[in-house]
């Protein structure tokens, strides 16, 4: 309807104040990082703890990760040992942790991360080491257990070897798990075969450092590293196409990728046509057709690069530029990071490299929530113990807004739950002499826009709403109801966009974005709110009220 000419005059005095509340409300969702929660601390000394990692199973599911070891000296011993642990947390309860694997003595974990999607299914893998006396090289072995939204499966070894490098999951949209790896520089990838119960492992072609990303239907992209040039393939369960060459040979490493409800991201380490080492990257349905270089800045460490996107296609790839000298070493060592803003065609373009921290530090990790944030942290290093540092860019400016910013850190990892946007950093610390394990939510408000559609008006119980078509924003789980009265002459026809709805009640449980709509039938040229527009004043002074709480929490 048109508001200006339905309106009463006492409602057009606070045109101007819905209008404010339109600008604001035309901002994706706002979000806050919630107090950071101790997971578990280490009394006895021995154990160093670090995170493996978090997935969301559902909009209120969410599996947390870690791994104790008191491997630490560098090489491998025969009292050497580890353990990996989980707890689960579902509907506001936290389930006490649960022991998934406890080695023997003589291991250590070489490598590990944790995969899953909104749907309830995950995969845990890692890199075990076996000691071995010299001069023998340790046995390695690929490990892997799977989640399937109720229990775990028994741990299972893939392949074992001397000479096994960086495992890599990645779960698609179906629940189907996909395990890459290389051994004896050959790269591997193996997918889990429900029909048969067993893991099914195929040799992909000669390399290193492989990364997947698994998408729907049993399809994904795999990239590896051969002879210093990315390869690039697609494939399906236990079939692969002809892996297509994505850079020139000589300097070229380090590939990942990532796919997100759609929308895949891949980023690299190659040379320009000068030799100059630089980040490469692709998104969207072009893949590598639509390749670019997004720096030519000289990274150096293989492990240095991070990537990530959100259900939106936003996508960030963060990088350490060093000069050529390890980062911990010196003071010249700069993170980097390139943003892009996914346009209604699911393209975009790459911004010029922003430098987010300096001086030297550790690997920086990166996530795209689906509030459109992009949040960057590393741990750096102050001569004398490292140190959180984090950026968050909220679409247009870049604060330093974040949990135990400079309190000690070791290792960090970052969840996203793709359903609803909230974000889950893990880190190890100290309290005291003890390591501890902490956790903090970055918890999205989402919007709710309300639109009448004929004469009439919505009121809300409980929770403020703005009227006849803005938006308010709400804590993820709020539950808004909302009333819709007609017009005198008119009458309310139905509801579009609950998630339930009683005659004229709507209720609406924010896990996401919503639009709701009140129809009304009826005579045209009257005034919504009813009451000579008392109500509609209401509405638009509590939305007013909403809007400036937003504005006050953006400046901050």
């Amino acid at each position: 309807m048109n508001f200006l000419k339905t309106t009463s005059a006492r409602s057009r005095a606070v045109i101007c104040c819905m209008t404010l509340i339109l600008l604001i409300a035309t901002v994706p969702g706002m979000a806050a990082w919630r107090a950071p929660e101790t997971v578990v601390t280490d009394i006895t000394g021995e154990w160093d703890l670090f995170p493996l990692g978090s997935a969301y199973l559902s909009p209120t599911s969410m599996l947390s990760l870690w791994g104790e070891s008191n491997y630490g000296d560098g090489s491998i011993d025969t009292d050497d040992k580890y353990a990996i642990y989980a707890q689960h947390a579902s509907g506001g309860s936290v389930s006490p942790a649960s022991s998934l694997w406890a080695s023997d003595p003589g291991h250590a974990i070489w490598w590990a991360e944790f995969a899953g999607n909104e749907r309830g299914a995950g995969v845990l893998v890692w890199l075990d080491s076996e000691y071995a006396p010299p001069p023998l090289s340790p046995v390695l072995r690929v490990y892997a257990m799977r989640w399937n939204g109720v229990s775990w499966s028994s741990a299972e070894v893939l392949q074992q070897g001397a000479n096994i490098d960086l495992v890599r999951s990645s779960v698609d949209e179906d629940g189907v798990a996909f395990i890459t790896w290389s051994r004896d520089s050959e790269v591997f990838w193996s997918y889990f075969d429900s029909t048969t119960d067993q893991w099914k492992t195929t040799y992909a072609g000669p390399g290193t450092a492989p990364d997947i990303a698994a998408e729907a239907d049993g399809h994904f992209t795999l990239m590896w590293s051969d002879a210093n040039t990315v390869m690039h393939a697609r494939g399906q369960y236990a079939t692969l196409t002809a892996p297509e060459a994505l850079s020139a040979p000589g300097g070229s490493h380090n590939p990942r990728v990532v796919h997100v409800e759609g929308h895949t991201v891949a980023a690299w380490l190659a040379l320009d046509s000068q030799a100059n080492l630089g980040v490469w990257a692709f998104h969207g349905s072009k893949g590598p057709d639509a390749a670019r270089q997004i720096s030519g800045d000289a990274p150096v460490d293989v492990d240095d690069l991070d990537i990530a996107v959100n259900k939106w296609g936003d996508a960030a790839v963060t990088w350490i530029d060093d000069n050529g000298t390890p980062a911990w070493s010196v003071d010249d060592g700069f993170v980097y990071l390139s943003r892009l803003s996914s346009d209604s065609s699911g393209g975009g373009t790459w911004s010029e490299p922003e430098q987010m921290f300096s001086g030297p530090g550790n690997v920086p990790r990166v996530v795209v929530n689906d509030a459109r944030q992009v949040i960057v942290a590393r741990n750096k290093w102050n001569g004398a113990d490292t140190l959180l540092e984090m950026k968050q860019w909220n679409g247009g400016t870049w604060t330093t807004a974040g949990p135990a910013i400079g309190e000690t850190a070791f290792w960090i990892e970052f969840g996203s739950n793709a359903l609803t946007g909230e974000t889950l950093m893990m880190w190890s610390g100290l309290d005291g002499a003890n390591m501890t394990l902490s956790e903090a939510r970055h918890i999205a408000d989402y919007g709710l826009r309300a639109i009448v559609d004929g004469n009439g008006g919505i009121a809300a119980k409980g929770a403020s709403v703005c009227g006849s078509d803005c938006t308010t924003y709400h804590e993820r789980g709020t539950s808004v109801v909302l009333d819709a009265t007609p017009d005198e002459g008119a009458s309310f026809s139905h509801w579009a966009g609950c998630t339930a709805a009683a005659g004229s009640e709507c209720t609406v449980e924010l896990y996401s974005p919503r639009v709701v709509k009140a129809v009304f039938t009826g005579p045209e040229g009257k005034s919504s709110g009813g009451g000579g527009g008392g109500g509609a004043i209401d509405l638009a002074l509590f939305g007013l009220l909403g809007a400036l709480a937003l504005a006050r929490r953006r400046r901050a």
